[in-house]
């Protein structure tokens, strides 16, 4: 009984996800505003990334350690 009852616990959480997984996907199928943030947001990702990566080759050259070169 107790292996029924983990099995039907497990297919309804599962069923539950996909159904939220669903009503989430189609809200933000059309929000522009939503797309526009994540854009914006990928934007200033990248920006700190090239950031932290300058930071790193400069400290690395402070040292004297060759490290990788640069991929620019």
């Amino acid at each position: 009984m107790a292996v029924l009852t983990f099995i039907l616990m497990t297919v309804s959480m599962f069923a539950v996800g996909v159904l939220v997984w669903n009503v989430l996907s189609r809200q933000e199928r059309g929000d522009a505003d939503l797309h526009g943030r994540f854009d914006a947001d990928d934007a200033r990702a990248a920006k700190g990334r090239e950031e932290y990566a300058k930071r790193r080759a400069a400290a690395r050259a402070a040292r004297g350690s060759p490290g990788k070169p640069p991929t620019e």
